[in-house]
């Protein structure tokens, strides 16, 4: 199955099994129309003559496409009348659903072709685990709607505040499993004490605003939106705005890095990342990563001089991807960018330096031996960056058989070569070493 049709599955047949045990879910909350589930799995048709369309894998069983009576085995030609052609355009579309909006599916089943139809059913919430709410809400960032998601615990009172940040990539941050590395982070720092707050992408989940793979989807809008997350969490009454911190990863401590320049908070947390300009970390990272892989060296030289000037090209001077590759096909494989051109060029703008120059505060960065997508020394070299400026402020902790993921793995040149077969769970270390830093460092004494 592919990346993309095992995603409709897991917000698909997963969330529908969920909504069996929840009560109705509002078509609206918190502010934001809720989007819809449409409880399939889906794949290529490989037996249409061209290899375009998508053909029915399996259907839960209360999403709206069992509710509109779609059967295993349709092949799909259109989604609301847009014609499908390919599992990404039907991943792209279904996420973009809104419930209680009416569905319609033209599918092709034998040799007859139907229009079935149906009320969009919500996606499922969040239910409240064992000792912890989950509240939902959104906040406004550059005229874009963005939903938030807060964890807290169940007890009264006031709670010392966290905005969770998530690593790069077009995803959404709703549906998490409890297991995995986000999941753990996040239910068991608000068992913890901690009101954890996440903010859904642009155009990802329930936010407005343009599709997540889209140029309009930059970074100043993604920037614009934690922060207007950051500044409605300090704002809750349930949250002590004195004491509020940001756990952050991958990409997320980049991010937070200006975000934190610009509101204060009270300490960080910053997992899987690097210090160094995009730039340089592209190429070295590359490098490593073809190393890892077993590859001869002559032809990593080979390859990282071709990677080098297609970095160059878009890092430096800006250059579209279309205007790369029309110069050095060849380029194509190193610009499939996992956010729009938009967004990463703007990440390579930024000056990391200065913004941890000015941001006074404690922060904990924390590497795990099998990560192969960043390394040790990068961890170090932001620390060093950080205590540069501050001495003192900033300390690393290695975790032992943690990858980029923050789930247990072998070493990076077995994990590397690894597919995993679904997801894993958290490394055990993680939140036990995240919470007892926190609440040295963020807890009221």
């Amino acid at each position: 199955m592919s990346t993309l049709a095992a995603a409709v599955l897991a917000a698909g047949l997963a969330a529908a099994r969920l909504t069996q045990a929840q009560p109705a879910v509002p078509d609206t909350i918190g502010g934001l129309p809720r989007h819809a589930v449409l409880g399939v799995a889906v794949t290529r048709d490989s037996a249409a003559a061209d290899g375009r369309g998508v053909v029915i894998q399996a259907i839960g069983p209360t999403g709206t496409a069992a509710l509109a009576g779609v059967h295993a085995g349709d092949r799909v030609l259109t989604l609301n009348d847009t014609a499908v052609t390919d599992v990404a355009t039907f991943v792209a579309r279904s996420g973009r659903l809104l419930a209680g909006r009416p569905v319609t599916l033209r599918v092709r089943r034998g040799r007859d072709t139907l229009e079935l139809r149906a009320r969009a059913v919500a996606r499922p919430l969040e239910a409240a685990a064992p000792g912890v709410t989950v509240d939902y809400g959104s906040v406004e960032g550059a005229g874009v709607r963005r939903r938030t998601i807060t964890v807290r615990p169940a007890t009264p009172g006031r709670h010392p505040g966290l905005l969770f940040m998530g690593g790069v990539g077009c995803y959404s941050l709703d549906g998490l499993r409890e297991q995995g590395g986000y999941g753990t982070l996040i239910y068991g720092l608000a068992r913890a004490g901690y009101a954890v707050m996440r903010v859904e992408k642009v155009g990802m989940g329930d936010s407005d605003g343009p599709s997540c793979d889209s140029p309009a989807a930059d970074l100043h809008l993604e920037i614009a939106g934690l922060t207007a997350g950051l500044r409605a969490l300090r704002a809750d009454p349930r949250v002590d705005s004195a004491h509020v911190a940001i756990v952050a990863h991958s990409m997320g401590p980049i991010e937070a890095s200006i975000v934190a320049d610009s509101i204060p908070v009270s300490a960080l947390v910053l997992a899987e990342t690097t210090g160094l300009n995009w730039l340089e970390y592209d190429l070295a990272n590359a490098r490593r990563q073809l190393v890892l892989l077993g590859r001869p060296y002559d032809e990593v030289e080979r390859e990282m001089r071709l990677h080098v000037q297609c970095a160059y090209r878009f890092h430096v001077l800006h250059e579209t991807p279309q205007a790369i590759t029309a110069a050095l096909p060849g380029c194509a494989g190193n610009l499939a960018l996992p956010q729009p051109y938009t967004y990463m060029q703007q990440v390579g703008d930024v000056d990391q330096a200065e913004h941890w120059k000015r941001i006074d505060r404690p922060v904990l960065v924390i590497y795990g031996t099998s990560d192969f997508v960043t390394s040790e020394a990068d961890s170090r070299y932001l620390v060093d960056m950080i205590n540069g400026f501050h001495p003192g402020r900033a300390s690393l902790r290695v975790i032992e058989g943690m990858d980029h993921g923050l789930e247990s793995a072998p070493p990076p040149r077995e994990a590397i070569r690894q597919q995993r077969a679904g997801p894993g769970e958290a490394h055990p270390a993680l939140l036990p070493t995240v919470r007892a830093w926190l609440d040295q460092a963020v807890k009221p004494a």
